[in-house]
């Protein structure tokens, strides 16, 4: 099947990783056509469906044994739903759409989720996925699930210079908290609330250490912003993101990331607030390449929510590239799906979690033609 498959040197599917696949990433010229014309010999899919009883925030619990367990051989597309009173997979239409394969050239495709008011997300789960030493590799916007907590890896930075200081005088305004009127182009003093006069001014870096010491998100190798829950002391205003420095609108995030020379930025969801304002946090990569991720005060990503294991996950950074781990977490580790997947034989052992339902396919594909 096309010269991809017939020239020596060259990768075929089965030499790539998953998430390269998903990503249109690391492929070859040849690869990508055949991606848009595959031509295979695929005439059934067998499918495997594992329910868990219980309804809760689309969680599928790995260590619970109390499951519905399904089977189904199809040959051509089809959309599957969950019946709301057993719990059952089902082909006949009932609310939304639960997952979409469809069958293009005789090769089946999982689709992700189209529409925002129609269907669920698709996920991939990581412990299944063939893994290499450091995990699957993410990309950047990647959105994996903790528990119910989704991180989004928003950016990452290896070139960044630190600025030289601004100035060093003492002036007539001074921080609140230190009482030094000296600032830097990396700590700069900002108006963060609506306090004025003498208390309107705060160095970046001791407002940093106010909201760590606070909220108990103590860490060295990370900044962290609580947008939902940071309110001055003073005024009782929620602290802004956006503010005005030097005649300029500047983002608190931005400012932030000055202080280290390589980082990543991440943005979560904290699942217990109805705000839609995002948990940021600003990972240092100048000294540490692994990140626990996890509900114990040790992890160095803390996530306070009991769908979040003691120690979760962790992210490993290798040659500037970000990958991540299960760490056999009782609600898994799971990688949003963003583009269609083909259901390749060399990819027949991934399991896909929509809500609380786990599929697994087998006799995916019988070869190329």
């Amino acid at each position: 099947m096309g010269n991809c498959c017939k020239q020596t040197g060259e990768k075929n599917f089965s030499s790539i990783q998953l998430n390269d696949l998903l990503q249109r990433k690391s492929l070859l010229l040849e690869q990508l056509q055949q991606l848009q014309n595959p031509v295979y010999n695929q005439t059934s899919l067998q499918i495997k469906m594992i329910t868990w009883i219980k309804d809760s925030h689309d969680l599928f619990d790995y260590e619970n044994t109390n499951r519905i367990a399904q089977s189904l051989t199809i040959n051509s597309s089809i959309k599957l739903y969950r019946d709301k009173s057993s719990g059952k997979i089902q082909s006949t239409q009932q609310g939304k759409t639960l997952i979409r394969i469809e069958n293009r050239q005789n090769c089946f495709w999982i689709e992700p989720r189209q529409a925002k008011n129609d269907d669920h997300h698709v996920w991939l789960v990581i412990k299944s996925i063939s893994q290499q030493e450091n995990g699957v590799k993410l990309q950047y916007n990647d959105v994996i699930r903790v528990g119910k907590v989704e991180i989004k890896l928003k950016e990452t930075s290896f070139r960044y210079e630190r600025e030289t200081i601004l100035s060093q005088s003492v002036d007539d305004q001074r921080c609140r908290i230190c009482l030094l009127g000296s600032e830097s182009i990396d700590d700069p003093k900002i108006e963060p609330c609506n306090c004025s006069g003498t208390m309107a001014l705060i160095h970046l870096k001791c407002l940093q250490h106010w909201i760590v010491t606070k909220y108990n998100m103590e860490s060295s190798n990370a900044i962290v912003f609580l947008w939902d829950l940071m309110k001055c002391e003073l005024c009782r205003s929620n602290f802004k993101r956006k503010l005005q420095l030097n005649g300029q609108t500047v983002d608190l995030v931005e400012l932030s990331k000055r202080q280290f020379q390589s980082y990543a930025v991440l943005e979560m969801k904290k699942p217990l607030l109805k705000s839609k304002e995002r948990l940021t946090y600003i990972l240092n990569l100048e000294k540490l390449e692994q990140f626990k991720i996890g509900r114990a005060n040790d992890n160095h990503i803390r996530l306070c929510d009991i769908s979040v294991s003691r120690f979760h996950c962790k992210l490993t950074l290798h040659n500037k590239e970000f990958y991540i781990q299960d760490n056999n977490s009782k609600f898994g580790t799971l990688l949003k799906l963003k583009q269609s997947m083909p259901l390749l034989k060399e990819f027949q052992n991934v399991q896909v979690q929509v809500g609380r339902t786990l599929f697994e396919f087998e006799n995916v594909s019988n070869g190329y033609q």
